[in-house]
């Protein structure tokens, strides 16, 4: 509440509910995290990080933009997947991030010829075993792809601390 100015300043034009929206979602946050983790959290790191979230326009929350991490006593900014597909958008590009399951039709070329095809499975797919993120100009023109494996991803799980047990599936899209 202290910093709801700063945070006003710090939000986009056009942000919808504004400054006392944006509070509420990140002391929905503290309030939710059910180890009280950030709670323990100082509060200026909390504010740092949720600045940091307002001056990108991403909610902190349910919607998967951006997380407050707590680590070591302080409050890091993470942008969850969703995030950076909604900051890619405003900077002109459309991206779009998928699980391959093992069932699923997958194929892809990279180089001169380039493409990418993925027909999901119906019903059971299997487990997850590959990821891949696209991003095209809103246009329609242009397009990259990445496809990542499970070695890949499975390193960066390895080192990402405790929010891959929550939300590996998330990390995994965003790793792509």
């Amino acid at each position: 509440e202290k910093y709801r100015g700063a945070i006003a300043k710090s939000l986009p034009g056009g942000y919808e509910g504004g400054a006392d929206r944006f509070v509420r979602s990140v002391l929905n946050a503290v309030m939710v995290d059910k180890r009280g983790d950030l709670a323990k959290c100082s509060p200026l790191s909390i504010v740092g990080s949720a600045l940091h979230a307002a001056q990108l326009g991403l909610e902190i929350g349910p919607l998967q933009e951006a997380y407050l991490v707590p680590r070591g006593g302080d409050c890091t900014f993470m942008a969850g997947y969703k995030g950076l597909i909604k900051l890619a958008y405003v900077g002109g590009v459309d991206v779009e991030a998928q699980a391959v399951h093992e069932l699923d039709e997958f194929d892809y070329v990279y180089g001169t010829d380039a493409y990418l095809r993925h027909k999901p499975a119906r019903g059971d797919r299997g487990k997850a075993i590959e990821w891949w993120s696209m991003g095209k100009r809103v246009d329609g023109s242009g397009g990259k792809f990445v496809v990542v494996g499970e070695d890949y991803v499975n390193k960066r799980r390895k080192e990402g601390g405790p929010v891959w047990n929550k939300w590996g599936d998330e990390m995994a899209l965003k790793t792509a």
